[in-house]
Order: structure tokens, then C-alpha cells, then sequence
């Protein structure tokens, strides 16, 4: 369900001829505890933001604007999903009516938000894979030389296939859709060996097997890689942008290991709730409420989930990943 809520400042002047001094803008911590949520918005992808029939959303994205709600109204606290599934949705981001949107640099471009939104953390490292067929000899994009793969026309991933195949000199026989449910279809019955998209739209597409129930797996290696970071309206202030940035950076760190030369925990990077205009122990609300990023992850697209897809690119840089995690030297 999509809400959008306006918020006014009216200020009054006293005398005829007084000046009238522009009233103190309200702060978006402000805004947001006097409209009671927090609200986000993204584009709708398995394992990151999916509703299911009852309109009720999950996923890793969800999970991030949740605790979000968390570390500004404790644990308690209530937050709004919606989906930007068309250009018009997207005017919640726009508009700067959203607190929060989880969004690609692909999607900020596309949709002119270049100058509306300000570009925060990273959440999720997001890549273009293949599908293959689980007794597929190929363990690799180089195995699929002279290979059928399928993708959707003009799309991303079309991109990202026509690039790392054409780099390496590689052939390989495009099969081009307009429809996933067709391109689907024609992997199903392997008029291709392969077919194209996001890790986590793929992976749920291996959960399916489609009318030939065919049994898949993702190929380890990527076409490319891109973020998903979270966004915060460029019209709001640096204190909302810097509580977005220190929540998700906290859900990273509760999972940092103490070393000889490094805390652990939340003593990796402590925030001063104070300085925030947030509660002394909001940082201990955030994990105790939520858990930690891995553990947000495990629930959302790991072992936990119906996907049980690894960590991989979204582990620290310590655990063999790429997800960069701010914490004291």
C-alpha cells in the first residue's frame, strides 16, 4: 500500500511592516516522529523487497528500513514499504516523500533522480549471473562458447552479456525476449543452455524449474556487479542522511570479529546517539531488534531462505566479500 504524506511549515509576522524571518525548516527526524514511520521504496526483487499475497513485505531491503524504524523510534518502531514497479512510482523518491530508497546508480539515472536523491551505503551487492541447468558440463560463462543464451531485450543483463562475451571474443547464440515468462519458458525446455538476469531474480527462478520442472543452479562467476545503496532525498539534511548511513553500517559491524588489532561488535564503530538526536543505546535497539547484516542476510536470501544463496560477494572484506564496512582503524 503506497502513502504519501505532505509535510507544511507556516510561520507567522508581527506588525504591518515587520520583516518576517524565514521560520527554521523542520529537521526529517522530526518529520519523520511526527508522521509515526519511517517510509521506503524500491524496486520489487526476491530476497531484497517482495510483498507476498497479503501485501505484507520482506526481504534484505525490508529488513534495512526496518531497522531504520528502530534506531529513530526504538524497537517498536513502524515503517511503510512500497514498490517502485513504474515511472509514476517513482515520484515518491522524487518528490523526496520517501526517507529512504533502496535503489541501483542503473535506476537513479534512468529515472532523472541523479539530483533528488543522495546516494548513502551500500546494502546489497547486486550482479547479472547465469542459469544453468543443474547437469550442465559448464562451470563457467566461457564453457557456453557456441551456446544458447536467453535474456530480455534492451534489458541490463542484455548489456552484461553482450560485455563479457564480446570482450573475450567469445561466441555464443543470443536468444532475445520481450517476455520473461517466455524467455523462461524457452530455457525450460533448453532452446537455450542459459539465461541471463539478476542473481536474486535467477535464483528464484531456479526455485520454480518452470514447465519442464528443470532442475538449475547460478554459475559462480558474474557478468558484473553493481549496488543497491540507500538513497535519502538530496532536499533533506545531513543528520537524516548520517542516521540511514550509521544504522546499516551498525547491522555490518554487529558482525565484526574481535581481532588483536581490531574491536568487535558494536565497539567496532560506536555512533553518539546523542549527536543524532537518537537514543543513548540505539545502536544495542538496532541489533538486539534486527540482528546483525549476515544474519539479516541468512534470513532474507541464505540458509534461512528458500534461495540458501551464499554470502559471497556481500560478506566483509575480512570473510572474502566485497561489502565495504566503516569501523575505526
Amino acid at each position: 500500500m503506497r502513502q504519501h504524506h505532505r509535510f507544511l511549515a507556516t510561520a507567522a509576522c508581527g506588525g504591518l511592516f515587520a520583516f518576517c524571518q524565514p521560520a527554521a525548516a523542520q529537521s526529517t527526524l522530526d518529520a519523520v516522529k511526527a508522521q509515526g514511520f519511517v517510509q521506503c521504496g524500491s524496486v520489487e526483487r526476491p530476497g531484497l523487497a517482495k510483498a507476498d499475497d497479503k501485501g505484507q513485505w520482506s526481504g534484505l531491503e525490508v529488513e534495512m528500513c526496518r531497522a531504520i524504524a528502530v534506531a529513530v523510534f526504538g524497537p517498536t518502531g513502524r515503517f511503510a514499504y512500497h514498490e517502485y514497479g513504474s515511472d509514476k512510482d517513482f515520484d515518491a523518491a522524487r518528490q523526496g516523500t520517501d526517507q529512504v530508497s533502496f535503489v541501483t546508480f542503473s535506476e537513479m539515472a534512468a529515472q532523472s533522480l541523479t539530483d533528488k536523491l543522495l546516494p548513502g551505503p551500500t546494502v546489497f551487492l547486486e550482479s547479472h549471473d547465469l542459469l544453468v541447468a543443474a547437469d550442465s558440463p559448464a562451470r563457467g560463462p566461457a564453457d557456453l562458447s557456441g551456446k544458447g543464451i536467453c535474456f530480455m531485450n534492451e534489458s541490463p543483463a542484455n548489456e552484461s552479456v553482450d560485455a563479457w562475451f564480446e570482450d573475450r571474443h567469445i561466441p555464443i547464440i543470443r536468444h532475445g525476449y520481450q517476455e520473461d515468462g517466455e524467455m523462461y519458458d524457452g530455457y525450460a525446455v533448453q532452446n537455450c543452455q542459459a539465461v541471463a538476469g539478476e542473481s536474486t531474480t535467477l535464483a528464484e527462478a531456479a526455485l520454480d524449474g518452470g514447465i519442464n520442472h528443470l532442475r538449475s543452479r547460478l554459475l559462480p562467476e558474474h557478468l558484473s556487479i553493481f549496488p543497491i545503496v540507500a538513497a535519502t532525498p538530496i532536499k533533506s539534511d545531513s543528520q537524516w542522511a548520517a542516521i540511514v548511513a550509521w544504522t546499516i553500517d551498525t547491522l555490518k559491524n554487529a558482525d565484526a570479529k574481535e581481532s588483536r588489532y581490531h574491536a568487535n561488535g558494536l565497539r567496532a564503530m560506536p555512533v553518539d546517539g546523542a549527536g543524532l538526536g537518537l537514543a543513548p543505546d540505539w545502536q544495542m535497539q538496532v541489533v538486539k531488534t534486527v540482528g546483525s547484516y549476515s544474519l539479516a542476510f541468512q534470513r532474507s536470501l541464505g540458509d534461512r531462505s528458500p534461495f540458501d544463496l551464499p554470502t559471497g560477494l556481500n560478506a566483509a572484506p575480512a570473510e572474502g566479500g566485497s561489502l565495504f564496512v566503516a569501523h575505526k582503524d
